[in-house]
């Protein structure tokens, strides 16, 4: 019992004392108490006799002995776990104050009391831990889930209490069945209408909890614009410069392999831009650096307006270290294990399409295209390679991208970084997918494997690097995006290509090239000096590169070739095609047009080529007719129509009368783009 401390009252010799009181509403009440007299019969009745008299005492703190008060935290403590009772809350509220007096945890404390209450009517209590925003990608932009991290403390009849954690939809938590679920079914679930009601209350007060952690769980890595912060790089371990942040990734993806103590050391620079030497001619291996961080700054080119429209293709014969190279340099995330993300020979198309969305912001390798074992999966390596080529150069995914996981989670996986991809030999077949790749090749002993083997085991080297990179870009994010802006058109105009997409494949490397010297000095990595080596060095192994590219696509591009002789062939009015209507079509004609397209026997096109086309030698070289139509099909200038799963690239005219001939639809406007391409 406490204790009361007295007061002298004017004009009497007796002493008037205060009783303790809790903290309660706007004021806290005092009884008034007779004065002592001596006799311990009456006193004892009197401090039961209720009084009438009650003063109000604006004071919101608890008093327990004479100027001694309790904290009004912890008075409201006591309050709230007496649940109402005075005498209780009291009597608890001094067992606190002097257990903190003492050096004790009043945290703990409250947590092993909580660990130790049994609910009653229920054999579990309920505890929120986080308050969980779950983002996910859409076509339409982010879509957020709100989810209740909580655990759940079963008592089972021997005495012991077991926990569970689980995390459930905000719009399901009131359904029960997550308890059973979560708890394999040791949870009693509620079977009167009393209980239920009970239980949606225990729910309520459990969620409503002011103590949980709010957690923001991104279903990608990458740049995201986060309230209040600006845009940040998410990974796995949190946002890079705050590591350990409740904003992160949620998958066992994204993980980067850091020397925490490296980074933004100048030594780990240097050995991060010296993967630039692996190879032995250097361009190869520099530009392969370069793309790299291309693919950490793809929003950002977003942003400016400019998007990286090609993927990077490295070719060479078996056994050169093609992936090994690839793989060292170009995989920020996940390094446990130094391999491609996917192999063109094991994969699916829709298995690839999923995968190229897996790292955003980040490089995705793709392995392994090589000649088929016959023609028909020749046809459909060239297939997946020419759709892979044309998601990133177009920047356009299909909606079954869009995935769902077994138990309903969605996931969409748009693409958001960019793509290296090896090969066994450069895609002849594809002509035009030739432009939407920046393709170098690697001969047998190209690769110095002394240099490679460092990247190998110290895997640590390239993300730490990327890590400081990033931190780097974060804190003036705005302002590479506006130097981009302000210097893509530039670069682009400097070097003029007949493909107008390596003009654009210069601008963003020389950009990319930019950014990491501005890094590098701006963190006393380099000099002056050192910036310009690095410049030229760069600006000199791309030309070579791109004018390698165009010479070779010159060559190659059979399509474009076939369409020039025909169109020279109208132009010069060596031939001429007659309009299709209902009159003519019966007459059995070689060549018809209307206002979309021009039809053309497959056998008069072949006339046509070897007549006219002596001027293009590569044209020569389109040996059959199967040959033709492919070479046209792929350059996308037919109009085919598919049939039972079959693409139907020649066939009867639109308008029939007699005519039994099949012709390619050939479009007129594949014809108006020759000069722009």
């Amino acid at each position: 019992m406490i204790k009361p401390f007295t007061v002298h009252i004017e004009k009497s010799n007796t002493e008037d004392f205060i009783k303790p009181f809790t903290v309660g509403g706007d004021h806290v009440q005092v009884k008034e108490q007779e004065p002592q007299t001596g006799n311990n019969e009456k006193q004892t009745k009197t401090e039961k006799k209720e009084l009438k008299e009650v003063k109000p005492i604006p004071v919101q703190v608890q008093m327990v002995r004479p100027l001694d008060y309790i904290p009004e935290d912890v008075a409201k403590i006591a309050e709230q776990i007496s649940m109402g009772d005075r005498k209780l809350s009291r009597i608890l509220a001094e067992g606190m104050h002097q257990y903190m007096a003492e050096g004790g945890d009043m945290q703990q404390l409250i947590r092993r009391a909580k660990e130790n209450k049994k609910p009653e009517g229920f054999n579990f209590q309920l505890e929120l831990k986080k308050m969980i925003s779950r983002i996910f990608d859409s076509s339409e932009g982010e879509i957020r889930d709100s989810y209740y991290g909580i655990e759940i403390t079963v008592y089972k009849a021997n005495g012991k209490a077991k926990s569970f954690y689980t995390e459930i939809e905000s719009d399901k938590v009131k359904e029960y069945g997550w308890l059973k679920r979560a708890t394999h079914s040791l949870a009693m679930l509620p079977r009167t209408k009393d209980d239920k009601e009970t239980l949606d209350n225990m729910i309520q007060e459990c969620i409503e909890s002011e103590d949980a952690k709010p957690e923001w769980i991104y279903n990608r890595a990458g740049w995201r614009n986060i309230t209040g912060s600006g845009w940040r790089y998410i990974f796995r371990d949190g946002m890079v410069g705050n590591q350990g942040s409740q904003i992160h990734t949620g998958s066992g993806f994204y993980t980067l392999t850091l020397r925490s103590d490296k980074i933004g050391d100048q030594e780990v620079f240097q050995a991060a831009m010296m993967a630039a030497d692996i190879c032995e001619n250097k361009r190869t291996s520099m530009n392969l650096l370069l793309f790299m961080h291309m693919g950490l700054l793809t929003t950002l080119f977003q942003q400016a307006g400019y998007d990286i429209d090609f993927s990077f293709m490295i070719v060479g014969p078996t056994n050169c270290r093609k992936t090994s190279l690839v793989t060292a340099i170009a995989k920020v995330f996940d390094r446990d294990r130094l391999k491609a993300d996917a192999e063109f020979a094991t994969a699916t198309s829709a298995g690839i399409e999923q995968t190229l969305g897996l790292y955003k912001d980040a490089t995705v390798i793709i392995d392994d295209y090589k000649a088929g074992a016959n023609l028909t999966q020749q046809r459909e390596m060239n297939r997946k390679l020419d759709e892979l080529i044309r998601f990133y150069g177009d920047r356009v995914e299909k909606k079954r991208m869009l995935i769902f996981t077994h138990n309903g989670e969605r996931i969409y996986l748009p693409i958001g970084g960019n793509c290296v991809i090896t090969g066994e030999f450069a895609p002849e077949a594809i002509e035009s997918s030739m432009t939407r790749l920046f393709l170098t090749e690697v001969n047998k002993n190209d690769v110095d494997n002394i240099k490679l083997r460092r990247y190998q085991e110290e895997r640590w080297i390239i993300p730490t690097h990327a890590y400081d990179f990033v931190q780097w870009v974060t804190g003036r994010f705005e302002t590479c995006v506006q130097y981009i802006s302000e210097n893509y058109s530039s670069y682009r105009d400097q070097k003029h290509y007949s493909v107008g997409r390596f003009s654009n494949m210069y601008a963003a490397f020389m950009i990319t090239a930019d950014l990491i010297s501005m890094y590098a000095l701006e963190r006393g990595f380099w000099n002056s000096e050192d910036q310009g080596r690095f410049f030229q060095a760069v600006q000199t192994g791309l030309e070579i590169e791109l004018d390698i590219m165009e010479e070779r696509f010159r060559q190659r591009d059979k399509a474009t070739q076939v369409l020039r002789v025909f169109k020279e062939a109208l132009d010069s009015n060596q031939i001429t095609p007659v309009q299709l209507n209902r009159d003519s079509c019966g007459r059995g004609e070689e060549l018809y047009e209307d206002s979309r397209c021009y039809y053309v026997t497959t056998r008069f096109l072949r006339m046509v080529i070897k007549q006219y086309g002596t001027a293009y030698s590569d044209t020569q070289r389109i040996i059959n007719n199967e040959d033709l139509i492919a070479v046209l099909d792929r350059k996308e200038a037919l109009e085919v129509v598919e049939k039972d799963g079959k693409r139907i690239r020649s066939r009867k005219l639109p308008i029939q009368r007699g005519n039994t001939k099949r012709y390619l639809y050939l479009k007129k406007e594949s014809l108006e783009h020759l000069d722009e391409e």
